[in-house]
């Protein structure tokens, strides 16, 4: 509010410096007021006041500490894609070539630009506004209107003191490029877990239609077993027809996974913004290193850095500065207002006259609407802060969930990979007792089926290992910033 004051008063004080005693484009020093305003716009008059504004972001344009309007950010070259390894994109590479490429941080990345011009917007607001309004009398019945018939004015009118409005204005803007820049770093957070989900979607149908296969070729070899069986009269027909039945059942598993893996990497052609085939992914069975005896730490670590937490906190700024600038409609505002007017309806004039004015106004809505926007605007705020404990509750929720099966998927690995070798040795011996007799075909296919599933369920387990593991890195570390590309064609 003080500032408010004082910097139109600096302006006012320039404004009649500029047009006292001059015409407007006449003489030597005209316009001289004009063009001084024009050098207090590099000034920030909310400098002081928002000095003690934290704006932690991880990527975003640069504000210049001076509180200058911060410069309009280039959109930067079109970067290369990332090049394929030998072995075809992994997480990493996935994820970095999303932060380029992604359409849905492009669209980010420009209401950054936008955010910004809003603060250029809000200083603009601290100059004074220049006016013109032409009247023509269309009929003169007052007998003592006998000037001209046209009447045009000119006026500059600078705010004084606004009660805040203004400064509060500009400290939202503020907020407003906080929530943006945050707002990128979250889609940022977003795309890579979508494309953690969508890649573990994919390894894990993959690795289980593998498991899938391998028992497709046991019920072959069985198949060919119970033939030969059949033709020598050992075995029935429906022993034939039990085992086609059950490779029927997995055929259909198998063409399921099939197209698991189809979605999921259409998804993540979404995802990085360019096209991806199955050849050009690798196989990652090992996820980053975690140390979990250190949980709380890490869950704390995540909540810091949680890009959702930042922007539901800068969205909190932004509710404040709302309630700061419904109350100042409540004060008057001061201005000094100079203009110049050419004729007069009730006397004819030769030379334009220059005046200078000095008023208070306000306005408090139609009905006194103005204290209902202030309850209005306290609710936004109580509303943003209760946000950003749900934001909190889900973070935490998501982290310990996540470190309680990292804690026991690699135990649950090795539980598996006992119980396949087990059961390979059970379904071989069971096969050796069906042909001398001691046990019925229905135990061999048990037994198979038995070692198969054994295979899926270690195939998804290791899948989740590595998803687990990898979404803990992203939500404790974030994730690296890379400027997207800005440019509306795809790379």
């Amino acid at each position: 509010m003080r500032s408010d004051f004082r910097y139109g008063l600096v302006l006012g004080a320039a404004l009649l410096q500029g047009l006292a005693g001059c015409t407007v484009g006449d003489g030597s020093h005209g316009g001289q007021g004009v063009a001084f305003l024009s050098d207090l716009i590099k000034h920030d008059p909310a400098q002081s006041a928002s000095q003690g504004a934290a704006a932690s972001t991880q990527a975003g344009s640069h504000t210049d500490s001076s509180g200058a309007a911060p410069t309009r950010s280039q959109p930067p070259a079109a970067a290369p894609v990332t090049p394929l390894r030998g072995n075809g994109y992994g997480i990493t590479d996935l994820i970095d070539r999303a932060q380029r490429d992604s359409p849905s941080l492009r669209i980010k990345a420009s209401k950054i630009q936008s955010a910004q011009n809003q603060v250029n917007v809000a200083k603009l607001q601290f100059m004074a506004t220049p006016s013109v309004s032409v009247e023509n009398a269309v009929s003169q019945d007052d007998p003592y209107l006998h000037g001209d018939s046209t009447v045009t004015v000119l006026r500059v009118q600078q705010p004084l003191w606004t009660g805040g409005r203004l400064t509060s204005t500009l400290r939202r803007a503020k907020a407003g490029v906080e929530v943006s820049q945050a707002d990128l770093d979250h889609e940022r957070q977003g795309v890579s877990l979508s494309i953690l989900e969508k890649y573990g979607q994919w390894l894990s149908s993959r690795l289980k239609r593998r498991a899938m296969q391998d028992g497709e070729k046991l019920y072959t070899d069985l198949a060919h077993l119970i033939d030969r069986r059949i033709d020598a009269g050992a075995s029935a027909e429906s022993d034939m027809l039990m085992l086609q039945s059950r490779v029927d059942q997995l055929r259909v598993s198998i063409n399921q996974m099939q197209t698991n893996e189809e979605t999921s990497i259409a998804a993540l052609s979404q995802l990085i913004g360019g096209p991806l085939v199955a050849s050009e992914l690798a196989e990652e069975l090992t996820g980053p290193s975690v140390d979990l005896s250190k949980g709380p730490q890490l869950i704390e670590q995540a909540r810091e850095r949680s890009p959702l937490l930042r922007r539901l906190g800068a969205e909190v700024k932004v509710a404040d500065q709302s309630v700061v600038r419904a109350r100042s409609s409540l004060s008057p505002e001061i201005y000094v207002r100079a203009q110049r007017q050419y004729g007069r309806q009730d006397i004819k004039i030769d030379e334009p006259v220059d005046s200078v004015f000095v008023g208070v106004q306000s306005q408090f809505g139609a009905g006194f609407s103005n204290v209902l926007d202030i309850q209005n605007a306290s609710y936004d705020r109580d509303v943003a802060k209760l946000a950003i404990r749900s934001g909190e509750l889900s973070l935490v929720e998501q982290m310990s969930s996540d470190l309680a099966v990292a804690g026991s998927i690699d135990e649950r690995i090795r539980n598996l990979e006992n119980a396949v070798q087990s059961t390979s040795m059970t379904k071989d011996s069971w096969d050796r007792q069906f042909v001398a007799g001691r046990k019925t075909w229905l135990d061999v296919m048990n037994a198979a089926r038995e070692h198969m599933d054994m295979k899926v369920q270690l195939a998804e387990a290791r899948a989740t290992a590595v998803i687990v593991k990898w979404r803990l890195h992203i939500l404790a570390e974030g994730v690296s910033p890379s400027a997207p590309n800005t440019k509306g064609q795809r790379s």
